[in-house]
C-alpha cells in the first residue's frame, strides 16, 4: 500500500485538475485507512466528500462510509 500511496499522491500533485481526481482521492483514503494512516484517511475523504457533495455520486457515499471506518477506528463514534 505504501508504493501506491506514493503513486497516488504523485499523480495528485502532477495532475491536480484531472478527470480522475475524486477516484485518484478516494484510493489514496482507501490507501490510507489500509496503512493506519487515520487522520489522513480522513482529510482525504473529507476532500472527497466536498468534490462530490453536489452529484452526491457513489464516490460521495463510499467517502462517507470510509469516514465513518476510521472514525470508528480512532475510537470518534
Amino acid at each position: 500500500y505504501e508504493e501506491s500511496l506514493k503513486s497516488l499522491e504523485a499523480f495528485v500533485l502532477a495532475y491536480p485538475q484531472n478527470t480522475k481526481l475524486v477516484e485518484t482521492l478516494y484510493l489514496k483514503g482507501r490507501n490510507e485507512r489500509f496503512l493506519g494512516k487515520y487522520v489522513e484517511c480522513l482529510e482525504t475523504f473529507h476532500g472527497v466528500i466536498e468534490l462530490t457533495k453536489i452529484k452526491k455520486d457513489s464516490y460521495y457515499h463510499y467517502a462517507l462510509y470510509q469516514s465513518g471506518l476510521c472514525y470508528e477506528l480512532i475510537g470518534d463514534t
